[in-house]
């Protein structure tokens, strides 16, 4: 990718894979790397377990032993 670029299509995978967590249960992530079209900007895509409870619940995601904010995601 070119510094300040958009990434190129298809665009990169992270090097190293993150793991997610919601309401303390692991999600299988799908893709991590670069959002296409965009500067800067990467995503996660996951399956939210099947036995995770409705309603809001915390999601953390860990990528090299670190892990982020707790964030509030709506599960029905």
């Amino acid at each position: 990718m070119t510094t300040g670029g958009a990434p190129p299509l298809p665009p990169p995978d992270t090097v190293l894979r993150p793991t997610v967590r919601i309401a303390g249960l692991p999600a299988a992530v799908t893709y991590s790397g670069a959002a296409p079209l965009y500067v800067g900007l990467y995503r996660v895509n996951l399956v939210v377990p099947t036995d995770t409870p409705a309603g809001p619940q915390p999601l953390v995601l860990t990528i090299n032993g670190v892990d982020s904010n707790t964030a509030q995601v709506a599960v029905r």
